[in-house]
């Protein structure tokens, strides 16, 4: 039973919970198991693709992980050759990663493979429905980009 939307912990329980098996599902539909990449190194994968170059720093920072676990998503992207590193020519004592043209490839074909069964599933609610979503899914931009 959903909770009351001022009853703040209950409500806060139930979007984990969602958002949990939403994301659990879309790791299924996507196959990403099938793929030469974990899904941690995925979503760093997908980072760098959108928005471009950036330090194992940064990445960590944007995606609200350890430096540590980015560092060895990199490792992974790199031996898959999904991303490429080199010197930050604004300052060479850092490293910027990037996609590589298969990276980029990788994530169009997973995200094609998600947004494909999401839209079939999305055919079951009516238009209303289909409103909400459209503006809880704002909203849960919002609530991720928040401190």
């Amino acid at each position: 039973m959903p909770s009351a939307p001022d009853d703040l912990p209950a409500l806060a329980a139930e979007l984990t919970l969602a958002i949990t098996r939403l994301r659990a599902r879309l790791r299924v539909e996507s196959d990403t198991w099938g793929g030469p990449v974990t899904f941690s190194q995925l979503l760093v994968l997908a980072r760098i693709v959108e928005e471009g170059p950036m330090t194992a720093s940064e990445l960590a920072a944007v995606e609200h992980l350890r430096r540590q676990s980015v560092s060895t998503s990199i490792a992974g992207l790199l031996a898959a050759g999904l991303v490429a590193s080199a010197p930050d020519p604004a300052d060479g004592r850092k490293t910027l990663v990037r996609a590589t043209d298969a990276g980029v490839a990788h994530v169009a074909s997973i995200s094609e493979r998600r947004e494909a069964w999401l839209a079939q599933a999305l055919t079951a609610l009516d238009a209303r429905q289909r409103r909400t979503l459209h503006e809880a899914a704002a909203l849960i931009e919002q609530l991720s980009a928040s401190a």
